[in-house]
């Protein structure tokens, strides 16, 4: 599973974003001692507290925005502060710790594309109730009323073959999976059933099988398409990575041009889901062998399987 620079929790990382938290503390007790009416010091000592706080299992981004906005606010002190008060070691510390994890998050956003992927995926799962409804339930409602049981499966027929050819680009496979495992569920239910229903719920499974079948064959093409876009979405994040400049150390020119690098980056995600939702529609045509390839036998309706085709079953 892909790490999530904003969502998941990075133990090692936050520890010693802590670690260095707390020594500025120690370092604050001290200069306290020396002017311990200094309002500024005083916040910038609860705002230690704050982030000390913090749960160990807090994602980074969480943390680095906590250290971003203690590391501004120390500006007011350092501006008055002499060489034996200052906090320009540790402030140099924390920085360095900001700058790397400015980088660990942009090395993260490849990985923001795997997200992308699977957080598209998870719907296709609440397809599982509406075919339920359709292909189990609705057998079973025209069995029970005497219904036209080949009228059913006819339209059944069209309502599976949606489900497909409806598909965005980035779920074609996933549904093709869901009703492969649909179609062994039904199976298994079937086996447990009289065998009047048993007889309709073994075709309906054949439908699901047939219509499955009938789409994987435009499967290398749509994963195909999805890999070759993929690809140049993943190879505009890694020129916006190289672009991104680290040299100042100031925290306002850091978060100024993390800023800009987030700009350029949101653009390649939105691009990336713009091209998962593409409908699959196009894609959903026999594609012609030329010189280089093998014969390849294409039946006749190689999209849209007709209810005469599927009702022997």
């Amino acid at each position: 599973r892909t790490n999530n620079f904003y969502l998941d929790a990075n133990v090692p990382e936050v520890r010693r974003a802590l670690g260095l938290i707390q020594n500025i503390m120690k370092r604050l007790d001290n200069i306290l001692q020396e002017w311990p009416d200094q309002m500024v010091l005083h916040h910038l000592k609860e705002r230690c507290h704050l982030i000390l706080r913090l749960s160990i299992h807090s994602p980074v981004a969480k943390v680095l925005t906590a250290l971003e906005q203690f590391l501004l606010l120390s500006e007011d002190w350092e501006m008055y502060a002499n060489r034996e008060n200052s906090l320009e070691s540790e402030r140099r510390l924390l920085t360095s710790l900001i700058v790397e994890w400015r980088k660990l998050e942009l090395a993260s956003w490849q990985g923001l594309l795997e997200s992308q992927a699977t957080s598209f995926l998870e719907p296709v799962s609440e397809w599982w109730f509406q075919l339920y409804n359709a292909c189990v339930r609705g057998l079973s409602d025209v069995l029970h009323s005497d219904g036209d049981i080949d009228h059913f499966l006819d339209e059944l027929v069209g309502l599976v073959d949606t489900f497909i050819s409806s598909s965005p680009l980035g779920q074609v496979e996933r549904r093709l999976d869901l009703l492969l495992s649909f179609e062994r569920w039904i199976k298994h239910l079937s086996a447990l059933k009289p065998s009047k229903e048993a007889s309709g719920l073994e075709r309906v499974a054949r439908i699901l099988a047939a219509t499955r079948t009938n789409y994987l064959q435009f499967l290398p093409h749509i994963s195909g398409s999805l890999l070759s876009q993929r690809a140049d979405v993943e190879r505009e994040i890694r020129d916006s990575i190289k672009l991104a400049s680290w040299r100042d150390v100031n925290v306002q020119a850091l978060r100024a041009s993390a800023k800009r690098t987030h700009h350029q980056l949101y653009k390649s995600i939105r691009k990336f889901r713009d091209i998962l939702r593409q409908p699959c529609t196009s894609m959903l045509h026999p594609r012609q062998a030329d010189g280089s390839e093998s014969p390849v036998i294409v039946p006749p309706q190689s999209v849209l399987l007709s209810s005469e085709t599927l009702l022997f079953f």
